[in-house]
Protein backbone atom coordinates (compact mmCIF):
# COMPACT_ATOMS: atom_id res chain seq x y z
CA UNK A 1 0.00 0.00 0.00
CA UNK A 2 1.00 2.96 -0.88
CA UNK A 3 1.59 6.17 1.17
CA UNK A 4 0.09 8.34 -1.44
CA UNK A 5 -2.64 8.29 -4.06
CA UNK A 6 -2.26 11.62 -6.19
CA UNK A 7 -5.18 12.22 -8.01
CA UNK A 8 -4.74 13.80 -11.32
CA UNK A 9 -7.83 14.51 -13.77
CA UNK A 10 -6.48 15.34 -17.27
CA UNK A 11 -8.44 16.85 -20.55
CA UNK A 12 -6.50 17.87 -23.48
CA UNK A 13 -3.29 18.85 -24.33
CA UNK A 14 -0.72 16.37 -23.02
CA UNK A 15 2.10 18.79 -24.09
CA UNK A 16 1.08 21.14 -21.64
CA UNK A 17 1.59 18.31 -18.61
CA UNK A 18 5.17 18.23 -19.35
CA UNK A 19 6.07 19.38 -15.85
CA UNK A 20 3.55 17.87 -14.29
CA UNK A 21 4.99 14.91 -15.35
CA UNK A 22 8.56 15.57 -14.35
CA UNK A 23 7.47 16.46 -10.96
CA UNK A 24 6.88 13.06 -10.01
CA UNK A 25 9.72 11.43 -11.49
CA UNK A 26 11.75 13.77 -9.25
CA UNK A 27 10.14 12.89 -6.24
CA UNK A 28 12.83 12.57 -3.61
CA UNK A 29 9.96 9.80 -1.77
CA UNK A 30 8.71 7.28 -4.69
CA UNK A 31 6.03 5.75 -2.19
CA UNK A 32 3.16 7.13 -3.89
CA UNK A 33 0.84 6.12 -6.83
CA UNK A 34 -0.39 8.38 -9.44
CA UNK A 35 -4.19 8.48 -10.70
CA UNK A 36 -4.42 10.13 -14.10
CA UNK A 37 -8.16 10.26 -14.73
CA UNK A 38 -8.83 10.91 -18.78
CA UNK A 39 -11.68 13.05 -19.23
CA UNK A 40 -12.68 12.04 -22.91
CA UNK A 41 -10.17 14.58 -24.45
CA UNK A 42 -11.07 14.97 -27.61
CA UNK A 43 -7.37 14.64 -28.81
CA UNK A 44 -4.55 12.11 -28.34
CA UNK A 45 -3.61 12.73 -24.75
CA UNK A 46 -4.87 9.07 -23.48
CA UNK A 47 -2.95 7.85 -26.31
CA UNK A 48 0.19 9.89 -25.17
CA UNK A 49 -0.62 9.15 -21.62
CA UNK A 50 -0.85 5.13 -22.20
CA UNK A 51 2.84 5.59 -24.46
CA UNK A 52 4.18 7.44 -21.23
CA UNK A 53 3.24 4.70 -18.48
CA UNK A 54 5.32 1.93 -20.68
CA UNK A 55 8.50 3.93 -19.17
CA UNK A 56 6.95 5.82 -16.60
CA UNK A 57 9.82 6.19 -13.43
CA UNK A 58 6.35 6.21 -11.01
CA UNK A 59 3.55 3.93 -10.42
CA UNK A 60 0.92 5.34 -12.56
CA UNK A 61 -3.25 4.27 -12.90
CA UNK A 62 -4.68 5.63 -16.19
CA UNK A 63 -8.81 5.71 -15.94
CA UNK A 64 -10.62 6.66 -18.59
CA UNK A 65 -14.37 8.34 -18.21
CA UNK A 66 -16.48 7.16 -20.32
CA UNK A 67 -18.21 10.16 -20.86
CA UNK A 68 -16.66 14.10 -19.56
CA UNK A 69 -17.34 14.13 -16.28
CA UNK A 70 -15.07 17.75 -15.44
CA UNK A 71 -13.13 17.71 -12.78
CA UNK A 72 -14.93 16.83 -9.73
CA UNK A 73 -16.38 13.68 -10.73
CA UNK A 74 -13.27 12.85 -12.40
CA UNK A 75 -11.61 13.50 -9.05
CA UNK A 76 -14.65 11.05 -7.50
CA UNK A 77 -13.53 8.24 -9.59
CA UNK A 78 -9.48 8.70 -8.55
CA UNK A 79 -10.92 8.94 -5.20
CA UNK A 80 -12.58 5.38 -5.53
CA UNK A 81 -9.64 3.83 -7.07
CA UNK A 82 -7.22 5.06 -4.80
CA UNK A 83 -5.13 2.89 -2.20
CA UNK A 84 -2.76 5.10 -0.80
CA UNK A 85 -3.02 5.58 2.97
CA UNK A 86 -3.59 9.47 2.16
CA UNK A 87 -4.89 11.34 -0.62
CA UNK A 88 -3.62 14.22 -2.42
CA UNK A 89 -4.46 15.96 -5.38
CA UNK A 90 -2.52 17.44 -8.30
CA UNK A 91 -3.57 19.30 -11.59
CA UNK A 92 -2.53 18.52 -14.89
CA UNK A 93 -0.42 21.71 -15.93
CA UNK A 94 0.58 22.10 -12.15
CA UNK A 95 3.43 20.75 -10.31
CA UNK A 96 5.18 19.99 -7.06
CA UNK A 97 8.07 20.69 -6.02
CA UNK A 98 10.47 17.70 -6.00
CA UNK A 99 10.81 17.14 -2.36
CA UNK A 100 6.78 17.85 -1.64
CA UNK A 101 6.08 14.44 -0.74
CA UNK A 102 9.12 13.76 1.11
CA UNK A 103 8.30 16.78 3.35
CA UNK A 104 4.62 16.00 3.88
CA UNK A 105 5.90 12.00 4.86
CA UNK A 106 7.73 13.70 7.17
CA UNK A 107 4.91 15.24 8.69
CA UNK A 108 2.82 12.53 8.64
CA UNK A 109 5.54 10.37 10.31
CA UNK A 110 6.17 12.54 13.48
CA UNK A 111 2.69 14.09 13.59
CA UNK A 112 -0.09 12.04 12.24
CA UNK A 113 -2.49 14.54 11.38
CA UNK A 114 -5.97 13.54 9.03
CA UNK A 115 -5.40 16.64 6.51
CA UNK A 116 -1.99 18.79 5.97
CA UNK A 117 -2.47 22.11 4.40
CA UNK A 118 0.37 23.82 2.98
CA UNK A 119 1.49 27.11 0.98
CA UNK A 120 1.84 27.23 -2.69
CA UNK A 121 3.57 29.36 -5.71
CA UNK A 122 1.28 31.01 -7.92
CA UNK A 123 3.04 30.79 -11.21
CA UNK A 124 2.41 34.07 -13.87
CA UNK A 125 2.19 33.83 -17.44
CA UNK A 126 5.33 35.95 -17.36
CA UNK A 127 6.64 32.55 -15.66
CA UNK A 128 6.95 34.60 -12.26
CA UNK A 129 6.42 32.56 -8.97
CA UNK A 130 4.64 34.70 -6.35
CA UNK A 131 4.07 32.85 -2.77
CA UNK A 132 0.57 32.83 -1.72
CA UNK A 133 -0.38 31.36 1.49
CA UNK A 134 -3.33 28.69 1.41
CA UNK A 135 -3.67 29.10 5.90
CA UNK A 136 -2.99 32.82 7.89
CA UNK A 137 -0.74 31.36 10.09
CA UNK A 138 2.99 32.11 9.60
CA UNK A 139 4.08 29.15 11.44
CA UNK A 140 4.00 25.43 11.77
CA UNK A 141 1.87 23.69 13.89
CA UNK A 142 -1.48 22.06 14.81
CA UNK A 143 -4.91 24.33 14.24
CA UNK A 144 -8.56 23.41 15.14
CA UNK A 145 -10.56 22.49 12.33
CA UNK A 146 -12.79 25.46 12.90
CA UNK A 147 -10.21 27.64 11.67
CA UNK A 148 -9.19 25.50 9.02
CA UNK A 149 -12.87 25.34 7.38
CA UNK A 150 -12.64 29.20 7.53
CA UNK A 151 -9.68 30.64 7.40
CA UNK A 152 -8.08 27.87 4.66
CA UNK A 153 -8.31 28.28 0.75
CA UNK A 154 -11.22 26.31 -1.00
CA UNK A 155 -9.08 24.66 -3.62
CA UNK A 156 -8.61 21.08 -3.46
CA UNK A 157 -4.38 21.47 -4.19
CA UNK A 158 -2.11 22.08 -1.51
CA UNK A 159 -4.18 19.20 0.99
CA UNK A 160 -3.91 15.70 2.04
CA UNK A 161 -6.36 13.31 3.89
CA UNK A 162 -6.04 10.63 5.66
CA UNK A 163 -7.98 7.89 3.18
CA UNK A 164 -10.01 6.48 5.56
CA UNK A 165 -11.92 9.71 6.36
CA UNK A 166 -12.74 10.37 2.88
CA UNK A 167 -13.75 6.85 2.23
CA UNK A 168 -15.37 5.90 5.54
CA UNK A 169 -17.21 8.99 5.37
CA UNK A 170 -18.19 8.94 1.76
CA UNK A 171 -16.54 12.34 0.89
CA UNK A 172 -17.24 13.39 -2.57
CA UNK A 173 -17.24 16.19 -4.78
CA UNK A 174 -20.49 17.52 -6.21
CA UNK A 175 -21.57 17.57 -9.43
CA UNK A 176 -20.75 21.37 -10.47
CA UNK A 177 -18.33 23.42 -12.95
CA UNK A 178 -16.81 25.75 -10.24
CA UNK A 179 -16.24 25.62 -6.51
CA UNK A 180 -16.50 21.72 -6.23
CA UNK A 181 -13.53 21.65 -4.60
CA UNK A 182 -14.25 24.35 -1.84
CA UNK A 183 -17.24 22.12 -1.15
CA UNK A 184 -15.15 18.75 -0.83
CA UNK A 185 -12.73 20.78 1.36
CA UNK A 186 -14.90 22.00 4.04
CA UNK A 187 -16.75 19.16 4.44
CA UNK A 188 -13.52 16.68 4.39
CA UNK A 189 -11.69 19.13 7.25
CA UNK A 190 -15.00 19.10 9.62
CA UNK A 191 -14.28 15.14 9.90
CA UNK A 192 -10.53 15.83 10.57
CA UNK A 193 -10.05 16.06 14.32
CA UNK A 194 -5.64 16.99 13.79
CA UNK A 195 -5.26 19.43 11.24
CA UNK A 196 -2.04 20.70 10.49
CA UNK A 197 -0.35 23.72 8.79
CA UNK A 198 2.60 23.37 7.00
CA UNK A 199 3.87 27.27 6.64
CA UNK A 200 6.02 26.45 2.99
CA UNK A 201 5.22 26.25 -0.56
CA UNK A 202 5.08 23.22 -1.73
CA UNK A 203 2.94 23.28 -5.18
CA UNK A 204 3.06 25.71 -8.49
CA UNK A 205 -0.58 26.89 -9.48
CA UNK A 206 0.59 27.79 -13.45
CA UNK A 207 -2.14 30.63 -14.15
CA UNK A 208 -3.75 29.35 -17.59
CA UNK A 209 -6.31 31.88 -19.01
CA UNK A 210 -7.69 28.53 -21.45
CA UNK A 211 -8.55 26.60 -18.29
CA UNK A 212 -12.44 26.22 -17.10
CA UNK A 213 -11.61 28.45 -14.12
CA UNK A 214 -10.88 31.65 -16.56
CA UNK A 215 -14.42 30.89 -18.61
CA UNK A 216 -16.89 33.04 -18.43
CA UNK A 217 -19.35 29.73 -19.13
CA UNK A 218 -18.04 28.88 -15.26
CA UNK A 219 -18.39 32.39 -13.81
CA UNK A 220 -21.93 32.55 -12.36
CA UNK A 221 -23.73 32.69 -9.27
CA UNK A 222 -25.49 29.43 -9.55
CA UNK A 223 -22.69 26.93 -9.16
CA UNK A 224 -21.55 28.99 -6.07
CA UNK A 225 -25.01 29.45 -4.85
CA UNK A 226 -25.23 25.47 -5.36
CA UNK A 227 -22.05 25.04 -3.55
CA UNK A 228 -22.60 27.34 -0.75
CA UNK A 229 -25.98 25.10 -0.38
CA UNK A 230 -24.49 22.08 0.04
CA UNK A 231 -21.88 23.58 2.95
CA UNK A 232 -24.69 25.04 4.53
CA UNK A 233 -26.73 21.49 4.34
CA UNK A 234 -23.93 19.38 6.11
CA UNK A 235 -22.30 21.44 8.31
CA UNK A 236 -24.71 24.50 9.59
CA UNK A 237 -25.71 22.57 12.77
CA UNK A 238 -22.87 21.54 13.59
CA UNK A 239 -20.94 24.84 12.90
CA UNK A 240 -23.27 27.73 12.54
CA UNK A 241 -20.67 29.99 12.72
CA UNK A 242 -18.61 28.17 10.66
CA UNK A 243 -20.98 28.50 7.88
CA UNK A 244 -21.71 32.23 8.21
CA UNK A 245 -17.80 32.82 7.82
CA UNK A 246 -17.71 30.33 4.67
CA UNK A 247 -20.92 32.22 2.97
CA UNK A 248 -19.23 35.93 3.48
CA UNK A 249 -16.13 34.76 2.00
CA UNK A 250 -16.68 32.29 -0.84
CA UNK A 251 -20.68 33.34 -1.59
CA UNK A 252 -20.88 37.23 -0.50
CA UNK A 253 -17.20 38.17 -1.24
CA UNK A 254 -16.26 35.75 -4.49
CA UNK A 255 -19.68 37.12 -6.24
CA UNK A 256 -19.06 40.72 -5.59
CA UNK A 257 -16.07 39.70 -8.23
CA UNK A 258 -18.12 37.84 -10.32
CA UNK A 259 -20.96 39.85 -10.85
CA UNK A 260 -18.30 42.93 -11.81
CA UNK A 261 -16.03 40.39 -14.17
CA UNK A 262 -19.53 39.48 -15.97
CA UNK A 263 -20.26 43.27 -16.62
CA UNK A 264 -23.49 43.02 -14.43
CA UNK A 265 -25.21 46.37 -14.02
CA UNK A 266 -25.05 48.21 -10.41
CA UNK A 267 -28.84 47.02 -9.72
CA UNK A 268 -27.71 43.61 -10.03
CA UNK A 269 -24.49 44.42 -7.34
CA UNK A 270 -26.96 45.54 -4.83
CA UNK A 271 -29.55 43.26 -5.40
CA UNK A 272 -27.06 40.19 -4.44
CA UNK A 273 -25.82 42.98 -1.74
CA UNK A 274 -29.14 42.60 -0.10
CA UNK A 275 -29.71 39.25 -0.52
CA UNK A 276 -26.82 38.34 1.18
CA UNK A 277 -27.15 41.05 4.15
CA UNK A 278 -30.93 39.47 4.72
CA UNK A 279 -29.93 36.12 4.81
CA UNK A 280 -27.48 37.14 7.21
CA UNK A 281 -28.26 40.31 8.90
CA UNK A 282 -25.16 40.32 10.73
CA UNK A 283 -22.87 39.53 8.54
CA UNK A 284 -20.62 42.71 8.63
CA UNK A 285 -19.95 41.88 12.34
CA UNK A 286 -18.49 38.30 11.65
CA UNK A 287 -15.15 38.24 13.18
CA UNK A 288 -13.47 36.75 9.76
CA UNK A 289 -13.18 40.07 8.00
CA UNK A 290 -10.57 41.27 10.26
CA UNK A 291 -8.32 38.45 9.10
CA UNK A 292 -8.91 39.28 5.06
CA UNK A 293 -6.63 41.01 2.82
CA UNK A 294 -6.72 44.38 2.59
CA UNK A 295 -8.29 44.64 -0.78
CA UNK A 296 -10.92 42.19 0.32
CA UNK A 297 -11.67 44.27 2.97
CA UNK A 298 -11.98 47.18 0.94
CA UNK A 299 -14.80 45.44 -1.33
CA UNK A 300 -16.60 44.49 1.61
CA UNK A 301 -16.57 48.09 2.95
CA UNK A 302 -17.71 49.60 -0.25
CA UNK A 303 -20.46 46.98 -1.00
CA UNK A 304 -22.02 47.69 2.59
CA UNK A 305 -22.04 51.53 1.55
CA UNK A 306 -23.21 50.62 -1.72
CA UNK A 307 -20.51 52.59 -3.32
CA UNK A 308 -21.05 50.21 -6.61
CA UNK A 309 -19.28 52.14 -9.22
CA UNK A 310 -15.70 52.80 -6.60
CA UNK A 311 -16.06 48.87 -6.06
CA UNK A 312 -16.39 48.25 -9.78
CA UNK A 313 -13.00 50.67 -10.07
CA UNK A 314 -11.49 48.60 -7.17
CA UNK A 315 -12.13 44.98 -8.60
CA UNK A 316 -11.33 45.89 -12.12
CA UNK A 317 -7.44 47.69 -11.11
CA UNK A 318 -6.64 44.40 -9.81
CA UNK A 319 -7.95 41.80 -12.05
CA UNK A 320 -5.89 44.55 -14.23
CA UNK A 321 -2.64 44.19 -12.38
CA UNK A 322 -3.16 40.53 -11.81
CA UNK A 323 -3.48 39.75 -15.90
CA UNK A 324 -0.36 41.61 -16.76
CA UNK A 325 1.77 40.32 -13.98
Amino acid sequence: MPKFSIIIPCFNHFNQMERCLRSLEKQTLKDFEAIFIEDQSNDNLLEELIMYQKTALFSMKIIKNETNLGQGLSRNRGIDNAVGNYITFLDADDYFEENTLAQLANIIDKEKPECIIFDYYFETKNHRNIYQKSYLKTEDGIISKENAMIHSTGSTWCKVYLSTIIKNEAIRFPNLKRCEDMVFNKIAMSYCEKIYYYNKALYHYVMNENSIMHTKQTLSLENSSQAVAFVEKQLITRYPVVVEAIFLKEYFYANLITLVKLKKTNKQLIEHITICEKKYPHLYENTVISYMTKFQQICIKLAREKHILLLKLVIHMKEFIKKNM
